[in-house]
């Protein structure tokens, strides 16, 4: 490299630098030297990357909130404005997260006839769709690479390979599919009927049937075969019977015929057959196929995930996370309360579930001031409905004005997981609730490895598989509550005040999030069970908390005796029980004053510091 080349790269790092923090202090962000030094680190990487000085797969994990989308723009603007022979590609999960972008170009001074923009959503985005017109800077979804939909238009330019392209959030280089036994062999025998034995449909799925029943039971005594042979002599004509099915019938058979497409789908690559330890839904077909292509060699990915989320490892992406990166932000105002009760996705499907996890919810909102904005994370649910059917729970059963509106704006916002990255139009909420966390099953987990290592042979103990588990649900944690207040850094170098509340089992995030959130205070109960909401029980619970919460500072000890005189329960013994239980859990959430936490103590309550 001459020094004219490396001079160039130094003043392209400078002034993106200089451009990012003019851009991030004239919106009212205060700069830490070390953020500072982190943001100047992007600018580098991805200088050398571009310019062919250090080409590769990188990671850089920045923080949600320190810069990373504003950097992309003013070091994309800065390389068109010095004129450079640098073409790029920006990759994001969602077309209204493109057109900001290009937005956001525009106003840092790039032509808009610069930036082509791919999509197939018509007039419903801000930006239209530029068609193939072969541009400089070119912006595609996510899900448009991996399908390997316009590989021309978005890996080359001028027929030269672009410079460089930049991967918002995590980079997954593989598409990958799952199929539990126990739903093959129901699918099987729900749509016997509609597969007539000497049918290619039919002969299809009895020869999947046997080769996998044969499989797992083999796995028994021996190692697992890396790939198992399933006769697919007939699958082109088995697909298009499969198709003439139809959606019609019961939940069950339309489930029935949604799995036997998907074997049939995953029949087009090699498969595995696969026991991960966790009982009859553990075992099943695993596939993979690589989406991001080789070809693609120089990808610079801003993933704040990348230090704790163990897939985010595949493709050979190389983690540049520095020091810097790392400790350019402070969690220390931020609090995160987890409240461990059954909230996985199957319980909150059935009534008596859900009305149970939105007494708990309520508890928690009660317990926020009325002039506060909530953000409320949770499943999707069949057909979508989850979140129309918590709001209206909320509102019915526990009294709770979901429609209310502060400064114009909803008091309430629901996003399922899936949503939780990127967004960034809810930054006012200062306390956010995530109802359960997505928890990825053991067979995705298993697939997913293998398409990390591309060896379909590949297999995890159980002990590996819990911890990618673990790593999962922290990036769905890590992920949602930044979409609240705790994104923004009015203090330098220090996230804003929130409060979190995790509703739900998380074993083992709390450890995993310390190495990307320092300083954030994290606080756990257990209940012993939950009260019905609205009886006796969950009364004397809020008085109990009402009660702690009232005793000075310096009181260290509560007699439970008086504490129950003052109350005047009338509760049978195991109802109190459970009332102490719930009011003790209550009174140490840091929402609407101090926290107080207390222990019982033989016949009376201990504060814990």
């Amino acid at each position: 490299m001459n020094s004219a080349h490396r001079d160039t790269v130094n003043l392209l790092i400078s002034l993106a630098h200089e451009r990012l923090l003019t851009s991030l202090q004239a919106n009212g962000n205060n700069i830490s030297p070390t953020h500072a030094l982190a943001l100047r680190q992007l600018m580098e990487g991805m200088s050398n990357q571009a310019l062919g000085l250090d080409p590769g797969r990188f990671a850089y994990g920045l923080p949600p909130g320190t810069g990373k989308t504003q950097g992309l723009i003013a070091w994309a603007a800065t390389v068109f404005h010095l004129g450079l022979d640098v073409s790029l590609s920006i990759s994001a999960a969602q077309i209204t997260a493109l057109c900001a972008l290009k937005s956001g170009l525009i106003e840092a001074g790039v032509p808009e006839s610069a930036i082509g923009l791919k999509h197939s959503y018509g007039n419903g985005e801000r930006w239209p769709d530029t068609g193939d017109d072969d541009r400089p800077i070119m912006l595609v979804s996510h899900s448009r690479i991996r399908l390997g939909r316009d590989a021309t238009l978005f890996g080359h330019h001028r027929e030269r390979p672009r410079s460089l392209l930049i991967w918002d959030e995590t980079l997954t280089t593989a598409s990958i599919e799952s199929l539990s036994w126990q739903d093959l062999k129901a699918a099987s025998i729900w749509i016997a009927s509609d597969a007539p034995e000497n049918s290619a449909l039919g002969l299809t799925i009895r020869s999947a049937i046997g080769t996998v029943s044969d499989e797992l039971e083999a796995q028994k005594y021996r190692t697992a075969s890396a790939s198992v042979s399933i006769d697919t002599a007939h699958l082109d004509a088995a697909q298009d019977e499969a198709k003439a099915l139809g959606d019609w019938g019961s939940d069950l058979r339309i489930a029935a015929v949604k799995t036997v497409r998907t074997l049939l789908k995953m029949l087009e690559h090699p498969v595995a057959v696969v026991r991960t330890g966790n009982g009859a839904s553990g075992e099943g077909v695993i596939r993979y196929a690589m989406a991001v292509g080789s070809e693609l060699t120089n990808i610079a990915v801003l993933d704040a995930s990348h230090p704790i989320r163990d897939l985010a490892r595949n493709g050979g992406v190389v983690d540049r996370t520095s020091d810097a990166m790392r400790d350019c932000k402070s969690y220390e105002k931020v609090s995160v309360n987890e409240i461990s009760l059954p909230a996985g996705k199957t319980k909150l499907e059935s009534e008596a579930g859900l009305n149970s996890a939105a007494s708990s919810l309520a508890d928690v909102i009660r317990l926020i001031p009325e002039t506060e904005h909530v953000l409320i994370v949770t499943f999707k649910g069949d057909r979508g409905r989850m979140p129309s059917r918590l709001l209206t729970r909320l509102h019915g059963y526990e009294g709770i004005d979901v429609s209310a509106r502060i400064d114009g704006k909803a008091r309430f916002s629901v996003l399922t997981w899936g949503r939780e990255t990127s967004l960034n139009s809810l930054r006012h909420c200062k306390y956010v609730i995530l109802l359960g966390v997505l928890r990825r099953n053991p067979l995705d987990l298993a697939a997913c490895a293998a398409a990390a290592a591309d060896d379909l042979g590949l297999r995890l103990s159980k002990q590996a598989l819990k911890k990618l588990e673990i790593s999962e649900m922290s990036h769905c944690v890590y992920q949602a509550m930044s979409r609240g207040s705790c994104r923004i850094m009015s203090e330098a170098g220090k996230a804003d005040p929130m409060n979190l509340t995790i509703i739900g089992r998380v074993q083992g995030v709390r450890e995993m999030l310390g190495e990307v959130m320092p300083g954030v205070s994290w606080t756990h109960t257990v209940p012993d069970r939950q009260p019905r909401p609205g009886c006796r029980t969950a009364e004397a619970a809020h008085a109990i908390r009402t009660y702690l919460r009232s005793v000075p500072r310096e009181q260290s000890t509560v007699s439970i005796r008086k504490m129950k005189a003052v109350i005047e329960p009338r509760l049978a013994r195991e109802s109190w029980r459970v009332a102490l239980s719930d009011g003790r859990m209550l009174a140490s959430l840091p929402i609407r004053g101090e926290p107080a936490h207390w222990e019982i103590a033989g016949q009376s309550l201990r504060r814990v510091s």
